[in-house]
């Protein structure tokens, strides 16, 4: 399925850069509004510039639509600087249901400081092509209007920095600690990692693939293993991945995992080490936090799973009951992934629990597990936040702990109404 890549970064960040580096893998065209006055007009519209680049803007979307109907990746080139022009984007591509994808280029001081530096002496040489020279006023008024996107816009958050290798920041729970070179991924290692990476060689070893491939540790004790292809929803739940289809999709990839996990079960030695306690009975290998965020899509498809940190020996009905938490998603109101009634929740949980295959005892338990699962989890944040562990500490300042507060306070009050209602066969 084809989409629009936006590029969203301030001036001299290195958008072009990074758009002709995607441009192949992509299989994509750019549209660039500075390649066009230039080659136009040469950079000569003076007091026209913006009127101009609006009337470009325009031509901009409705040809991209265009393109992207008719097959073609479409990489726009323009910047967004503003909020306003993100959610104009975005807007437009949803009334047009088009998938528009966001890459965001985070570039240092250093760096940044270091590319108008060379912009400028490429210009002053006669080589700057279709670049303007920036002085000192113009770069203010520039900057002036540039607003930073949060990390609730971006699916793709590229850093470039110069002195070392540029690499692609994976976006996601750990921000700025995650980040892609070429086919790998590099993140956070820990005491459990080399038991998880035995584990996702036994998956692969038994033909479940669409997992990280496991290349060990290097010796700064980061983790390395390999891409998920696709593309990963973080933050509020999306309406791509609101469909009857997809969570059908969900539940038979998790039954899939279990099924051949299963086996993984009777190598264990009781020595391991997981970031989980083992929960009994253990029937499977726990994924532990199988939700939007860690579950990777291909063309509108479920495709593969991510992020095994959590891994840990426990119950099948453990695992689903968070997957349908998140998936169906089974929130409170004042959750912000809330987005439909009881009723509607029940049914896309009966949806899931069916394609799942589960017996008529475990759909009985789900309500309550799903209250236990969560009161768990709120027991573990306390505890990390307690032993000065940041990443959960800033979660509870976010306003995390909270949500689950209010979303155990939710299922409890409505556990009489779903078990009713879910007409458990």
């Amino acid at each position: 399925m084809a989409k629009i890549i936006a590029i969203c970064g301030k001036i001299c960040c290195g958008k072009s850069y990074y758009a002709n580096q995607i441009k192949e893998k992509e299989n994509a065209i750019i549209l660039s509004c500075d390649e066009l006055t230039k080659d136009l007009f040469d950079n000569n519209l003076g007091d026209k510039h913006d009127e101009m680049a609006l009337r470009i803007w325009s031509y901009f979307k409705k040809k991209s639509v265009e393109l992207v109907n008719a097959g073609c990746n479409v990489i726009l080139d323009w910047g967004f600087w503003s909020l306003e022009n993100r959610r104009s984007l975005k807007e437009f591509c949803l009334s047009q249901n088009v998938h528009c994808e966001w890459h965001y280029i985070d570039v240092d001081d250093q760096t940044w400081n270091k590319n108008i530096e060379e912009r400028n002496r490429r210009i002053l040489n006669g080589e700057g092509g279709s670049d303007y020279y920036l002085d000192e006023g113009l770069l203010q008024k520039l900057l002036s209007l540039w607003e930073a996107p949060g990390k609730e816009e971006i699916d793709i958050w590229y850093t470039l920095e110069r002195n070392i290798d540029q690499k692609e920041v994976l976006h996601g729970g750990r921000e700025g600690k995650i980040a892609k070179e070429k086919d790998k991924v590099i993140r956070p290692g820990n005491v459990w990692t080399p038991h998880v990476q035995t584990f996702l060689s036994f998956m692969h070893e038994n033909g479940f693939r669409n997992i990280p491939k496991p290349y060990g540790m290097n010796e700064s004790g980061m983790e390395i293993v390999s891409y998920v292809d696709g593309i990963v929803y973080n933050d509020i739940f999306p309406n791509e991945i609101k469909t009857d289809e997809v969570i059908i999709e969900v539940a038979k990839l998790l039954r899939c995992y279990h099924d051949i996990g299963e086996k993984y079960v009777q190598k264990l030695t009781g020595e391991e080490v997981w970031m989980l306690p083992k929960r009994l009975p253990v029937e499977v290998m726990c994924h532990g936090d199988f939700a939007p965020y860690n579950i990777t899509f291909v063309d509108g498809h479920v495709h593969g799973i991510i992020d095994f940190d959590t891994l840990h020996p426990g119950p099948r009905i453990w695992d689903i009951a968070y997957a349908v938490y998140r998936w169906v998603p089974f929130v409170s109101p004042s959750n912000p992934d809330y987005y439909s009634n009881l009723d509607e929740q029940i049914r896309r949980l009966k949806l899931f629990t069916d394609a799942y295959g589960l017996s008529k005892s475990e759909k009985e338990q789900l309500p309550s597990m799903m209250i236990k699962r969560l009161q768990t989890l709120v027991t573990y944040m306390n505890s990390e936040a307690d032993a000065g562990n940041v990443d959960v500490q800033k979660n509870i300042e976010d306003g995390h702990l909270k949500i689950y507060l209010d979303d155990i306070q939710y299922i409890m009050d409505c556990e009489k109404k779903i078990l009713i209602n879910y007409e458990v066969e």
